[in-house]
């Protein structure tokens, strides 16, 4: 469908904080009710025959277990409608930005654009993921149950803790680690924001990739040039300032005519863009782009892996997870002690440290439990 141009242009980066919000919201805010709803049941659990009261409240069969189903269904169309709005808004925003770019070239051009095939592929992939999500949240108060009941069991039996402890233990690994049990392609594990947010930047960086070079072919264009962050990965690095074809031209040498010189000139491609993407470049999280690039162009600077910087990053990102995670356990257990904001503290101090060391950009949205979103 043919959609008008709104000037303007939008770094990938941006976008991808910026559109990626509302989902995320949804999610942290269906976790934390989760565990604060488990953690009532839990509570009540003081003997054996709690127990078993526990254990026809966590297999789905209460009232409670089933208005949580229904918090869990309600997610689910929150999800899919935010899912759907943040990748049409990632197109759009990969569009303004191929056609800004085009304009600041002097280039001749259309004044709208038709939305790529791409675009529609990676919102069925990401509802695939949301699928998943949304099977292993209905395993949860299963999933809890049954952890309570092989290995609570074995402590009030080992240990001699009470039945109430054990619970309480458990429930409180849960709000910790938050729900887990996600699995990437690459077997990496994750909880279920960090794999919602894992899935949707990369979903919002693929539909802004895809409808930026699909309106650059559009209009003529079909070469780019990679453009990384100083702080790119490895593999990522290796493909900075390298030209690519966006129309399946192979690798070599050809003779093109530049607009900014009026004559042929030499122009050396170096692979075509499924194959940079194959060798790993705009992997799951990337935020390198690309540029248009034109026969006489200069590429841009290649930018050198620094595995200094790329640690100080991950360890940037390390240091946020463990605050959300310090945060999360306080939300759902106000009586926690002050210990937790000092440790709080020390990671931030640890984040300005890296901020001031290596200069990179603090997100603080990215300290709070809800990535600095509230649902709308």
């Amino acid at each position: 469908m043919a959609q008008l141009w709104t000037p303007g242009t939008a770094p990938l980066g941006e976008v991808v904080t910026r559109v990626t919000g509302t989902l995320l919201a949804v999610y942290a805010t269906y976790e934390q009710d989760m565990l604060r709803w488990l953690g009532r049941q839990l509570a009540v659990a003081e003997t054996p025959e709690d127990a078993r009261s526990l254990e026809q409240q966590m297999l789905n069969v209460s009232d409670e277990a089933y208005r949580a189903r229904r918090l869990a269904d309600q997610l689910m169309d929150d999800a899919t409608g935010a899912a759907v709005e943040m990748v049409e808004q990632a197109a759009e925003a990969g569009m303004a930005t191929a056609l800004s770019q085009l304009a600041d070239r002097g280039l001749p051009m259309r004044d709208y654009a038709t939305t790529s095939p791409a675009v529609y592929s990676v919102l069925g992939d990401l509802g695939n993921a949301l699928d998943e999500a949304h099977r292993r949240i209905l395993r949860v108060p299963d999933d809890m149950y049954r952890e309570i009941n092989a290995i609570g069991s074995a402590q009030g039996i080992l240990h001699g803790q009470p039945l109430k402890s054990r619970h309480y233990r458990i429930w409180s690994e849960f709000v910790s680690n938050g729900i887990r049990g996600f699995t990437d392609v690459s077997g990496r594990n994750w909880n279920m924001v960090s794999y919602v947010e894992m899935a949707s930047r990369t979903t919002v960086a693929r539909a802004y990739r895809a409808q930026q070079q699909h309106t650059l072919l559009e209009n003529d264009l079909n070469l780019v040039s990679v453009n990384t962050t100083n702080d790119a990965c490895p593999v990522c690095a290796e493909w900075s300032g390298r030209v690519l074809s966006l129309d399946g031209s192979p690798a070599g040498t050809y003779q093109m005519w530049s607009p900014l010189t009026g004559s042929d000139v030499s122009v050396q491609v170096h692979a075509t863009i499924e194959q940079a993407t194959a060798a790993g470049w705009a992997h799951p999280n990337c935020q390198c782009s690309s540029i248009p690039h034109l026969p006489g162009d200069t590429p841009p600077q290649p930018v050198e892996y620094d595995r200094d910087e790329h640690q100080a990053r991950e360890s940037q990102r390390y240091h946020e997870r463990e605050i959300r995670r310090l945060k999360r356990e306080k939300l759902v257990d106000p009586e926690l002690s002050a210990d937790y904001d000092t440790r709080i503290r020390g990671h931030q101090a640890r984040i300005r440290e890296l901020v001031d060391d290596y200069g990179l950009n603090r997100k603080r949205e990215r300290e709070q439990i809800n990535h600095g979103y509230r649902r709308r």
